[in-house]
């Protein structure tokens, strides 16, 4: 396990952040949540992943941060989607969720890359 002194400058950049977790009802997402909850305070953690089960599981695990954490169903490969995801509450995520920008670079890099081939 990673400990919090050992990431230096980048958990403080989790505490009072809006955060998006693309994927986040699988193995890293859910350790990922988990992670930033013992040891952080996120100002709202975004659960986007394609499974309402298993977000509904994770929902009833994390009870005690229902004020923290936000559900949305859907696939990274809906482009359209996840564009509406972001577009809802664009000014706050592009403002307090540092990896908004990372996730839509990477996904305009992999559009191109597909349609380029």
């Amino acid at each position: 396990m990673i400990k919090p002194q050992l990431l230096g400058g980048i958990g403080l950049m989790l505490n009072n952040k809006t955060i998006l977790i693309t994927g986040g009802t699988g193995s890293f997402g859910h350790h990922f949540v988990d992670y930033a909850l013992k040891h952080y305070q996120p100002k709202k953690l975004i659960i986007y992943s394609r499974d309402e089960f298993k977000q509904f599981n994770m929902q009833n695990a994390y009870k005690e941060h229902d004020d923290i954490l936000r559900f949305f169903i859907g696939d990274v490969r809906d482009k359209e989607r996840l564009e509406r995801l972001i577009t809802l509450s664009m000014r706050q995520l592009l403002n307090r969720c540092p990896l908004v920008s990372t996730i839509l670079s990477k996904l305009s890099k992999q559009t191109s890359t597909v349609h380029a081939t």
